[in-house]
């Protein structure tokens, strides 16, 4: 008899250990830890010097929250020959990109849309090839390359450039451009 009770302590014992063991809480895969995700400044600062859908990021810097603005990466970029743009990303991305046109015959960079940073939107504008007083078109005469670009190539060359700088940035395209 005594022998029968020592074998069932001894289960219970041995049944008891592999619970405690099984219910430790370690999970240890062997595989590593995630990597925390990167800040915002540090996703932004990440971007500058790559080339992304063509285009060459020179530079990329947060801007500080300024009523009604929120912060948002400025990414400044170029696609060649010529055509200049910045892209405004912010921290808190609604998904959607806007694409801010300039007035007149353009010619320089368009400021950032405060309407489209407050609403959460990317916001983009270029100088639409060429730099040049906004209220002439000589540049036109004596330069190809920018005046297509101002008549009809410079907004979807931008704005296929943007998507895959978002694409980067947030790790997926807009849901609306």
């Amino acid at each position: 008899m005594k022998a029968i009770v020592r074998a069932a302590r001894a289960g219970w014992t041995l049944g008891l250990v592999c619970l405690l063991v099984a219910c430790s809480g370690d999970d240890d895969t062997g595989s590593p830890a995630p990597e925390p995700e990167p800040s915002a400044a540090q996703s932004c600062s990440n971007l500058a010097g790559k080339t992304i859908g063509g285009a060459t990021i020179s530079a990329a810097s947060i801007v500080a929250a300024a009523s009604p603005v929120p912060e948002y990466c400025n990414v400044i970029a170029r696609i060649p020959p010529k055509l200049n743009f910045e892209v405004r990303l912010p921290s808190q991305w609604n998904g959607k990109l806007h694409y801010n046109g300039g007035g007149g015959f353009n010619g320089m960079m368009t400021p950032p849309s405060a309407e489209a940073l407050s609403k959460g939107f990317a916001d983009v504008g270029s100088d639409s090839g060429h730099s040049a007083d906004p209220f002439t078109a000589d540049w036109a005469l004596d330069d190809q390359v920018a005046l297509v670009n101002f008549a009809s190539a410079s907004i979807p060359t931008v704005t296929n450039a943007a998507r895959e700088i978002l694409k980067v940035r947030y790790g997926k395209d807009a849901d609306r451009a």
